[in-house]
């Protein structure tokens, strides 16, 4: 009974700086997904676009030191969004740097700020006219992380302004605001 104990207690001596180490590592990979509501003219039935809502899927990199509440993140993100009764479908692939406020440090619940900048590849299609555009752009939002043993999940809300105001094609500025849950390990 003894050897059992000292065995199990000689186990978990070793294997918890792996278990700590692995939570303090300051590089995270993510996945996220989720719906993406059009702002301004793109979502304006009158003089705009009139998308409705859509989906987004995201991939991510991100790099904050243990205790420390500031950090970055790389995303890449696909939106799309389609307007049915005109037949119009906007998608808009985009690739942004992100700085991340935590708001608090308690263990297992974490509010945070989020915001950046960004390349915007947009692309509407219309029957068979595709017409793109990349432009820059800025995004700024709010988020919660849930700390789990070895991962996290999370849920954010950003803003997205495309600044892609060319009166000669006819390209206005686009928001949107992708709402997502999604992975970090």
């Amino acid at each position: 009974m003894k050897r059992n104990l000292l065995g199990a207690i000689l186990a978990l001596a070793l294997v918890a700086p792996v278990a700590g180490a692995q939570s303090l590592n300051p590089i995270k990979f993510g996945v996220a997904g989720g719906i993406t509501l059009p702002q301004g003219d793109l979502g304006d039935d009158e003089e705009g676009a009139g998308m409705g809502s859509g989906y987004n899927l995201q991939g991510m990199i991100g790099f904050q030191a243990p205790m420390v509440p500031v950090g970055l993140r790389v995303d890449v993100m696909y939106n799309s969004l389609k307007n049915d009764d005109a037949d119009v479908d906007y998608t808009n692939f985009s690739g942004t740097l992100n700085g991340i406020f935590n708001l608090g440090m308690a263990p297992m619940v974490s509010p945070y700020l989020i915001g950046g900048v960004g390349m915007y590849n947009q692309k509407f299609a219309a029957g068979d006219e595709d017409i793109s555009k990349t432009s820059f752009g800025l995004n700024g939002g709010v988020g919660v992380r849930f700390s789990l043993s070895g991962f996290s999940t999370f849920a954010e809300a950003r803003y997205h302004h495309v600044m892609s105001e060319d009166e000669e094609e006819g390209w206005g500025n686009a928001q949107f605001v992708p709402i997502s849950f999604g992975i970090m390990f």
